[in-house]
Formats: C-alpha cells, sequence, structure tokens
C-alpha cells in the first residue's frame, strides 16, 4: 500500500478527522459499535470503538488482507 510512498519520521495511517478515517481499514464489529465522537478532554474528534469481547469487535490494516502496508 504505502511501498511507493517515501516519509520520513512517521507515518499517520489513522486520522480520526479526515472524512473518511477508516478508509483503508477492515472494520468487525459484533454486538458494540465504531463511532467517531468528541473527545470532551481533547476537544478533538475521535473513534470509539466498544464491543463487549475484544475478539468481536476490532480494526485491521489493511482493509484487504491479500495486501501489505509495506512500511519498512
Amino acid at each position: 500500500m504505502f511501498k511507493n510512498t517515501f516519509q520520513s519520521g512517521f507515518l499517520s495511517i489513522l486520522y480520526s478527522i479526515g472524512s473518511k478515517p477508516l478508509q483503508i481499514w477492515d472494520k468487525k464489529v459484533r454486538n458494540g459499535h465504531i463511532k467517531r465522537i468528541t473527545d470532551n478532554d481533547i476537544q478533538s474528534l475521535v473513534l470509539e470503538i466498544v464491543g463487549t469481547n475484544v475478539s468481536t469487535t476490532y480494526i485491521t490494516c489493511p482493509a484487504d488482507p491479500k495486501k501489505t502496508l509495506g512500511i519498512k
């Protein structure tokens, strides 16, 4: 995914302020939810991932399991 992209330092693959923060992520939710909310402490948009079990509510990247991020 990012193997042809050069960036020194940090590469943000999750940015909750963008219009589609989970665009490159796969989402699995059972007995829970994934919502974008405003965090009162930092007064900014965040993603809230809530579920009854961590094995049934999660996000993974990249969304396509046949691809890799290509980060070295």
